[in-house]
């Protein structure tokens, strides 16, 4: 698709890629089963309010989902940030044969990652957020130690690699080099070719963002008196678990 230096960057992405999705997948299955064993059941219509419940493991969901979606500052958003830069040098460089398939490539990355942030917030939001649906839930805890430890293990990897990539794509170099050895011709190092610190840069100030927010959210709610008054129901004057949205909403 290019040069042998986009070829290894690409190479190199990919196989990022493969490594995240290996710890972000594993974190979800993992969670789904610590969701599983909590509340005996596999229905999502049945869950919500885990949230109270299952505070750790929401946290842990939280990592992995937004790793999925590739989403800043975590291990998805790094690999894929290399994938474009890929596909985008090659529309600038490659032949007639190359630029179809590079531009429906970026196109078809971009809407499978919109489509996963709207799947994986209705996600959230069904199993996580608003009252409990059944009595499934109102027991519900996180799991025991060897069960999170795992979870903490692998959501450490994702923050880990898409704060640091440029510590981890030096592992795979040997790999993509090996992979593609006739097309790489005195190709150079991944790390010169990926202006990568700006992803550790952006990683890190949001990470201080989020932290600060949360602190001054929790100072405001400590220092005020929240007072109880009936809301215009539109209707619902006694709001049931059955009106919230659901997975089969």
């Amino acid at each position: 698709l290019g040069s042998s230096e986009w070829v290894l960057l690409g190479l190199g992405g990919a196989l990022l890629h493969v490594l995240n999705h290996s710890l972000f997948k594993s974190l979800l299955f993992l969670n789904a089963g610590a969701i599983l064993h909590a509340t005996q059941t596999r229905e999502m219509d049945r869950l919500g309010g885990l949230a109270k419940q299952m505070p750790v493991t929401t946290g842990l969901f939280a990592v992995g989902a937004i790793a999925i979606c590739a989403l800043p500052p975590l291990n998805g958003f790094a690999s894929e940030w290399l994938l474009y830069m890929g596909l985008f040098r090659t529309l600038g460089i490659g032949g007639e044969q190359s630029i179809p398939v590079a531009a429906v490539s970026a196109v078809a990355l971009a809407t499978i990652g919109a489509m996963a942030v709207l799947c994986f917030v209705k996600l959230f939001g069904a199993v996580f957020l608003g009252s409990p649906r059944s009595d499934d839930v109102r027991h519900a805890h996180d799991p025991q130690m060897s069960m999170t430890i795992p979870m903490v293990l692998l959501a450490s990897g994702c923050i880990g690699i898409g704060i640091f990539p440029i510590i981890t794509l030096p592992l795979l170099e040997r790999a993509a080099r090996t992979w593609a050895a006739s097309d790489l011709p005195g190709a150079a190092p991944i790390t010169t070719m990926a202006p990568l610190e700006w992803i550790s840069t952006l990683g890190l100030v949001l990470i201080v963002l989020v932290g600060l927010t949360m602190l001054l959210l929790r100072i405001m709610r400590r220092n005020k008196t929240v007072a109880e008054a009936g809301t215009w129901d539109c209707g619902y004057a006694q709001p049931a678990r059955r009106i919230q949205y659901t997975g089969a909403s």
